[in-house]
């Protein structure tokens, strides 16, 4: 996996003196230094009463403070306060000149004053000499029994990840998010978090076109924690578990799989997390996941070795810690919650710019995702298990995904990641769909109208002997291009406005989860009006997020008066 180093240079800050051998400073730190501080200070930092939790990453600035846009060599103006808010996930930014730091998360704000004897040092010193900063950010529990959405119900019967599952189970409902298709021993198995999968032999189902479809039976092959020490060696973690949560489901029939990631495209080369390519470089990095229950979330990781527990002696920690991604200008592209039951067994995926031009930082090199054969290829880093819950100092609910790296999953489950399984399916209509769809309406109609359009059929679509062809069918923009498809093949290229005359997502929740846009219309023709689907498609632009507006029915309305 290639992540940007250059958006991560640390810049060291003014130096006072000059003295050799040099002195370490923040800006050399490196993992271990961060974990063995961490693990020197255990005992001190859990026998805390308001410490939750501690990760390592780096140091988060209030998006406040003189520093947020400045860099240490502007030092701050003698007029220039510092601030004194509490720093949360949600008011904090990491910037390139953000040293590496042992994290660490409180209930509550408290001057040193109060606190006294519980103050959390700003400096962890360890016996070799070497110095390492904490950073300490408000993260209270949010204790509250959490919202379950309903979970997504798809429309294709080709099964594959990001598909819904459940399980029944001593009188309650399972459920989380498949994975992706994985082979072990010869045979097929879908992968997903252990406690969705569950225990041998019971049935395991999706949710497809609003009904429950039996796609399999829970096994026993599966992982619920690993010690660090066995997944990363080289750093020397002994005391701590890494939470995998991971289990698979054997497929009854593998003629119903795709190896796409629904709502992703195809899966390419898992990122293989060892102590050599895990680095403080992977913090900001934008990833990508469509859980069951959440659907599309933009996210960036935020912290890596999240600990969340420590128990009998031993720690409890996850790979890493995923909260919303943020714009150039640091504000939230999706409104928190984050991630919701439900969505347990998502895969998170590398998410580079479509366009080079969306670099976060001037002078990146930005890498463009790979193409698929019909579809976007992006890379798996981590399989979500669970969330952490956040009450922010406002009283707002926030969720962050606690995620285990797929290539760790994977290697303790002794599995392979299946990848070219009936691949080949559009992620959108396309033109498949278009040309088929307009050519099968001309057989539909009667009378006069029947042998006008029958008669120009060749003029309006292509019939199933050329569509049959599947991705070896080509349709070029030269010469004349059949009506049912003119939109994508001539519009879009000399139309500015033409994209949301010709789309109209509507099968979804509103944004406040109330129902969709078509069933609204069916419930109530006085809908189908202008005004009401500006209200909908509004809501959604507000918060930043999907789907995009279109028109598509009005300017078919539109159309068929000028026809008429």
């Amino acid at each position: 996996m290639k992540t940007k180093t250059a958006a991560l240079e640390t810049i060291r800050p003014l130096a006072t003196s000059r003295s050799f051998p040099p002195r370490r400073d923040y800006a050399s730190l490196s993992i271990k230094d961060l974990l063995d501080a961490r693990e020197a200070y255990h005992v001190f930092l859990s026998s805390l009463e308001n410490v939750v939790a501690t990760a390592i990453g780096r140091y988060m600035i209030h998006e406040k403070d003189w520093f947020a846009k400045h860099p240490p060599t502007e030092p701050r103006p003698d007029n220039v306060k510092k601030i004194s808010e509490p720093k949360t996930l949600a008011n904090t930014v990491m910037r390139p000149w953000s040293w590496p730091a042992v994290l660490v998360f409180v209930k509550q704000w408290e001057s040193a004053e109060k606190l006294g004897s519980n103050t959390i040092p700003r400096t962890l010193y360890l016996p070799d000499g070497r110095t390492v900063p904490t950073c300490v950010v408000v993260a209270r529990p949010d204790e509250s029994l959490p919202h379950r959405p309903a979970l997504a119900t798809h429309a294709s019967e080709l099964i594959g990840a990001n598909y819904p599952c459940l399980r029944e189970h001593q009188g309650e409902q399972s459920t989380g998010t498949i994975s992706c298709l994985v082979r072990k021993a010869g045979s097929y198995y879908a992968l997903t978090s252990r406690h969705v999968a569950g225990g041998e032999g019971e049935k395991v189902f999706a949710r497809v076109r609003q009904h429950k479809v039996e796609i399999g039976q829970t096994s026993n092959i599966a992982v619920d924690r690993l010690l660090m020490s066995v997944a990363f060696p080289d750093w020397n973690v002994k005391s701590t578990y890494l939470n995998v949560d991971s289990g698979l489901i054997y497929i009854n029939d593998i003629q119903q799989w795709t190896s796409q990631a629904f709502g992703i495209g195809e899966i390419g080369d898992i990122f293989d997390a060892t102590c050599q390519s895990v680095t403080l470089d992977l913090i900001g990095c934008p990833v990508r996941a469509f859980g069951g229950a959440t659907g599309v979330a933009e996210g960036e990781i935020t912290a890596l070795f999240f600990r969340y527990q420590s128990m009998g002696g031993m720690d409890y920690a996850t790979d890493l810690l995923i909260g919303p991604r943020r714009n150039e200008n640091r504000q939230n592209l999706q409104d928190l919650p984050f991630t919701n039951p439900g969505d347990s067994g998502a895969m998170w995926f590398y998410d580079p710019p479509i366009h080079p031009e969306r670099a976060r930082f001037e002078g990146d090199e930005v890498p463009v995702g790979d193409r698929g054969q019909r579809a976007r290829r992006l890379r798996p880093i981590a399989l979500q298990w669970g969330g952490q819950r956040v009450l922010q100092p406002n009283g707002q609910q926030s969720a962050f995904a606690l995620a285990s790296f797929a290539s760790t999953v994977c290697r303790s489950l002794d599995a392979e990641v299946i990848r070219n399984w009936s691949t080949g399916h559009e992620e959108y209509w396309g033109k498949i769909g278009h040309f088929a769809i307009g050519w099968k309406a001309c057989d539909q109609l009667s009378g006069p109208l029947s042998r006008l359009m029958k008669a120009n059929q060749v003029r309006i679509g292509f019939g199933d002997e050329d569509l049959r062809q599947g991705s070896g069918f080509r349709m070029g923009r030269q010469g004349y291009v059949p009506l049912a498809d003119v939109p994508d093949y001539v519009w879009v290229a000399s139309r500015p406005y033409e994209p949301i005359q010709h789309f109209a997502d509507i099968d979804i929740y509103d944004i406040d989860g109330g129902a969709s846009m078509l069933k609204r219309c069916h419930d109530d023709p006085q809908n189908i009006s202008a005004a009401t689907w500006k209200q909908y498609f509004d809501g959604f632009a507000a918060k930043g997020v999907g789907p995009e507006e279109g028109c598509l029915p009005f300017r078919v309305w539109q159309l068929w008066d000028a026809m008429v």
